[in-house]
């Protein structure tokens, strides 16, 4: 496509020329060919394909992330390792361009040497006007990390930036991406295995996951992604978290598979609970279901030595929550509208709701701890809310002490008073080891509070035990209690009241109910565990592997467990109750466009699978290729070709109104459709979806002088005046789809295969 641009610019290339209308005599078309070439260049001047005219600046290549000056200080030494010599440091250097295409013609080479996983690290740069590259490289002589930046010289700026099509295929970028960790990690590279479904192409380069197995058993934490530019063929980045100083248990005495799955039903099996489907644009439930999970989260593992559960995840998961309730986090990213003065007086002039006065005395009479005497408020809010509320209103009610440094957010139901929450601030942070006398004080002071503020029965909440008592030693200044709604015996999680007890100063700090009164079916017919048992053992795997644990600063364990592998939750562990069938989310921010089950039916299955790569198509496994595009299908997928381009394309129904504006927007500010055109769900024909792609070339002041071409196409003559220039310029630059008569049927229905080989056409 740069070619033919290049062209456009110094005269209309020769497959345009050719199809001009001619008149008799050869001197008559060649006054002709002069002419629209002068024309042509007048056009084009105006920028509409070019940006670089004069007066305008030419884009500047980014450049690269910069580097920590600890890096590339020539003058540093090893001052926590070992001395390094000349001598050595020249081996090294030869034994890296040995084995690497080092750019070091004008480059200035800088170095220094850190100590890491009981060896030195070395940092080498070499930096010219042409190239850069970082690296570093183990004294045991692998590579841990490896970067390459290609400055390219300044470039005319397009207005139109699309998507490049890759010299290289993914098979052909996956073998370069072997070949670098073979030379990366020449002793270890054999315990390295490229992970299936990786490769995809993002931005020209192709990434691609190794997993490392110690002793043949899969160490999760530990891997190497290298990424393969699609166009060049060059290793753009290596990366690798390999560690030398991870100690591994032995794999002798460890559980078999058979006794491992017998474990997971024992000591993590399955619970039946309810789960709601809400529609947050309507304010509506679609429906509850009943469903199998994990009982005990997929936090937990099987110790694959004792086939005890066991949670890798707790300090790490204690320490994101310390002091800050789940509840409070979901509250935080709830949306919720602020009202005015005369909107509050209005809706309360019509309905029951409290005043803000009544709302005052009412928190005082809750005597709440953290509310101390010297607060005063400093704001309130009456905000609209479907969720936790019956009366749809929220009173936001907020106090501070005199010098700011505590504060309180209350949070009422505006109608009853009830208390939907609140949290405290200002207490400071004090870490200790939680004791289990600490645990014991925060089930009492929750239970206090539960009765307190809650008009929620108490036989429909149950403690989550599990979830308290996994705090036990873990460090934190704050023990979290959670209530979840049970009824016929089945937990509901998305029913909850969160409580966070402060151990230093023995108060209760947060509190958040989170409810909604449903009518939740009873659990009759439903299918029983074994049967979903037998489904996760005989669709998924249970797999022997180390998990990495960072125990310390200075120890590093890896850890044998059993765990069932989702397959990168494609395969979770989440079952209908009532017809045992799974439950696989869809992703629909997903890049990926999953392989099409019906591709063999497709005329251009080559150029279908590379735009695939490039993220370019339908998601759902079926591509439908003699099916009719429609004109938002097929704006969407030009949308899809520009930089920052929407995700593959399920459906246009399951897009917000705010998604297509923003597409619609997005096609505008590129010159593909008009400001007042919007996409619409009406069948796209051949010339029309090909006047779309000339524009989002940038030909459009050229396609509209429709009296400079001739068509020399069988059927040039059904080809409607409007579209004429647009179809011109579309085969002189091999975008249009002809059958083997010559024949373009402009009228004809774009069909879906038909629009991605223009798509392809287009890019290439």
């Amino acid at each position: 496509m740069k070619k033919y641009l290049k062209q456009a610019k110094t005269g209309i290339n020769k497959k345009v020329n050719d199809q001009l209308y001619e008149k008799s005599g050869k001197g008559e078309k060649m006054k002709r060919i002069a002419a629209l070439t002068t024309m042509t260049c007048l056009l084009l001047s105006t920028g509409m394909i070019y940006a670089q005219t004069p007066g305008n600046a030419a884009a500047v290549s980014p450049q690269p992330p910069a580097i920590d000056a600890s890096q590339v200080d020539s003058q540093a030494s090893a001052s926590q390792g070992k001395e390094v010599s000349e001598e050595k440091l020249t081996g090294i250097l030869t034994d890296i361009k040995k084995r690497f295409v080092i750019y070091d013609k004008g480059a200035s080479f800088r170095y220094s040497v850190n100590y890491e996983s009981g060896i030195n690290m070395y940092n080498f740069s070499w930096e010219s006007q042409e190239t850069s590259t970082y690296m570093k490289y183990g004294e045991d002589g692998n590579v841990y990390w490896y970067y390459r930046y290609a400055k390219e010289s300044a470039q005319p700026s397009y207005q139109v930036k699309i998507k490049s099509l890759p010299e290289y295929d993914r098979s052909e970028a996956k073998v370069i991406a072997e070949n670098f960790l073979l030379k990366a990690l020449p002793k270890q590279s054999r315990d390295f295995r490229i992970k299936q479904g990786t490769g995809n192409l993002s931005s020209d380069v192709y990434s691609f996951e190794f997993e490392y197995f110690r002793n043949s058993i899969p160490a999760e934490g530990i891997s190497a992604t290298v990424m393969v530019n699609s166009i060049t063929g060059d290793i753009s980045n290596f990366s690798t978290s390999l560690n030398n100083s991870i100690s591994y248990e032995s794999y002798e005495g460890a559980l078999t598979p058979q006794s491992a799955e017998k474990a997971y039903r024992s000591e993590l099996g399955v619970k039946l609970v309810y789960q709601s489907e809400y529609d947050y644009e309507k304010n509506v439930f679609k429906r509850t279901k009943l469903l199998y999970v994990p009982a005990y989260g997929n936090e937990y593992v099987i110790d694959a030595k004792t086939g005890k559960r066991i949670n890798l995840y707790r300090d790490f998961y204690n320490m994101q929550y310390a002091g800050r309730g789940e509840g409070e986090a979901a509250k935080d990213s709830a949306p919720m509208i602020q009202l005015t003065e005369q909107e509050i007086a209005e809706i309360q002039a019509k309905t029951k709701l409290s005043s803000l006065s009544q709302a005052k005395a009412k928190i005082a009479g809750y005597r709440l701890e953290s509310l101390e005497k010297d607060m005063a408020v400093t704001s309130a809010q009456l905000y609209e809310s479907k969720m936790n509320t019956k009366s749809g209103y929220i009173w936001s009610v907020n106090y501070a002490s005199p010098d700011d440094r505590k504060s309180l957010s209350v949070q009422l139901d505006a109608g009853s008073l009830e208390i939907i929450g609140f949290s405290s601030y200002g207490y400071g942070y004090i870490e200790s080891q939680i004791s289990q006398a600490q645990i014991d004080s925060a089930r009492v002071k929750a239970a206090e509070a539960l009765k307190l503020y809650s008009s929620t029965s108490q036989g429909s909440l149950k403690l989550d035990e599990v979830y308290l008592n996994e705090q036990l030693g873990s460090r934190s200044q704050y023990v979290s209690v959670r209530y979840v709604r049970e009824e016929n015996a089945v937990e509901f999680p998305e029913n909850y009241i969160h409580i966070v007890y402060d151990t230093a100063s023995q108060k209760i700090t947060s509190y958040y109910m989170n409810w909604y009164d449903i009518e939740l079916p009873k659990p009759e017919k439903t299918v029983s565990p074994d049967m979903i048992y037998d489904k996760i053992f005989k669709e998924n795997k249970i797999e022997l592997k180390y998990r990495i644990i960072y125990a310390s600063s200075s120890k590093i364990d890896g850890k044998l467990i059993y765990e069932i592998n989702q397959d990168d939750y494609m395969k979770p562990l989440v079952f209908d109750a009532l017809t045992g069938e799974r439950i696989v989310t869809v992703n629909d921010a997903d890049t990926a466009i999953e392989e099409y089950r019906d591709i063999s039916q497709s005329r251009y299955q080559d150029e279908v699978k590379t735009l695939m790569l490039l993220g370019i198509g339908f998601k759902g496994g079926e591509l439908k290729p003699s099916a009719a595009i429609r004109h938002d299908e097929f704006l969407y997928l030009i949308a899809q070709t520009f930089e920052y381009a929407p995700v593959p394309l399920y459906s246009m129904d399951r897009l917000s109104d705010s998604q297509i504006a923003g597409i619609e927007q997005q096609l505008v500010s590129r010159g593909v459709i008009d400001k007042d055109e919007k996409l619409q769900s009406r069948i796209i024909s051949h010339q029309e979806a090909v006047k779309y792609l000339i524009r989002a070339l940038g030909y459009e002041k050229l396609a509209v002088h429709t009296e400079i071409f001739k068509l020399n196409l069988a059927d040039a003559e059904k080809v409607t005046e409007k579209f004429y220039g647009y179809v011109a310029i579309g085969d002189a630059l091999d975008i249009i789809v002809k059958d083997a008569q010559n024949r373009f049927l402009p009228s004809s229905n774009t069909t879906r295969d038909q629009a991605l080989k223009m798509i392809f056409n287009y890019l290439r």
